[in-house]
């Protein structure tokens, strides 16, 4: 190993500052509630009753919008896997449409019976594909119609809290 000692600098010591430390506030997202409270945060040491009362209203809230968080996440997974499942079926379906087309095609232009069967099961795989679709757009269409209602309750819980936020921020 041959070092080159004609540098005066070294540049080993430039390093440590191309690297810069994350700040962990980047790393871990922080719910809308915050945790950020007088007497370490826990209300039944707390000194003011009211506090008391808006940690209980508050956490609620926040409670209940979790809860149409969680349901809206859990119905877009749903939307996913089916969407998933529906191109992993319709692909296997094309597979096999083109599995008979090379046995069609394999076989010449001679027509028998086996050339036949060939040609209604492909017929019967496109029939597959078009049941596959309609099951996809029926399984669909019921996921959006419940996104769509969690989307409203999401709405209507936002609306009360706002509503008691701003009249718990009124009351002196």
């Amino acid at each position: 190993m041959i070092f080159s000692t004609t540098e005066t600098k070294n540049t080993d010591q430039l390093l440590p500052w191309s690297y810069v430390p994350v700040d962990p506030k980047y790393l871990y997202p922080q719910g809308e509630y915050s945790t950020n409270r007088t007497n370490g945060g826990e209300p039944l040491f707390a000194h003011n009753s009211d506090l008391i009362e808006t940690f209980g209203l508050e956490q609620l809230l926040n409670q209940r919008r979790e809860i149409s968080l969680t349901k809206g996440r859990l119905v877009f997974s749903e939307i996913y896997q089916r969407y998933k499942l529906r191109e992993e079926n319709m692909c296997q379906i094309c597979v096999d449409q083109c599995t008979c087309r090379n046995l069609i095609y394999e076989l010449g232009d001679v027509i028998d019976n086996r050339r036949l069967q060939l040609e209604r099961q492909i017929i019967g795989l496109e029939q597959e594909k078009r049941k596959e679709m309609a099951n996809y757009f029926r399984d669909v269409s019921f996921l959006r119609k419940e996104l769509r209602e969690t989307f409203i309750e999401k709405l209507e819980e936002d609306q009360k809290a706002a509503m008691f936020t701003s009249q718990a921020g009124e009351l002196p």
